[in-house]
């Protein structure tokens, strides 16, 4: 991990849970099946990202300290992306759109709809609160998914913003 993250700074993880390979599966050859977004500084910081039910949690956004987000039971890898340049009014818009997302309760995206927002899953919170700070840090590419369980259609995908030109990766874990 940098030793100084910045709110907007975006964390990928490779996750051990059943839904993790499923992502990896439905992305052949990426690196990545989850991402969240910074926000606060300091020792405050935390990580905002979308999450589906899981036993008796309901899913949706949430806000995790950093170390439980990239904690051995949740992360077999990582790294650290920025956007680049570096813009922190744009940064730090995202990351404030990040926490009202999480303030409104909004539920996880089970249909990965990007139609509509009233539900997201993780890399279409990321691509929201970025696209309300006037950035697309997708560059407008969607990944085609016929996989089982979701409906055919296109796709924000983990690899898809690791592959953004407007993104520098840090450093990786």
């Amino acid at each position: 991990m940098p030793d100084l993250l910045l709110p907007g700074d975006l964390v990928f993880r490779r996750g051990r849970s059943l839904n993790s390979r499923a992502v990896l599966l439905a992305e052949s050859g990426s690196e990545f099946s989850h991402v969240g977004i910074v926000v606060g500084e300091g020792l405050s910081q935390r990580v905002i990202h979308s999450v589906p039910q899981r036993g008796e949690s309901p899913g949706g956004v949430r806000s995790d300290l950093i170390s439980e987000f990239l904690s051995r039971e949740n992360a077999a890898s990582s790294a650290v992306y920025r956007l680049s340049p570096y813009r922190g009014e744009v940064a730090l818009q995202a990351a404030r759109r990040a926490v009202e997302f999480e303030q409104k309760g909004i539920l996880f995206d089970d249909r990965f709809d990007l139609e509509e927002q009233t539900s997201l899953y993780c890399t279409e919170l990321i691509w929201a609160a970025y696209l309300e700070a006037g950035v697309d840090v997708s560059e407008g590419h969607r990944e085609h998914l016929d996989f089982p369980l979701i409906e055919k259609g296109l796709y924000i995908l983990p690899g898809t913003l690791a592959r953004s030109r407007m993104l520098k990766r840090l450093q990786n874990n």
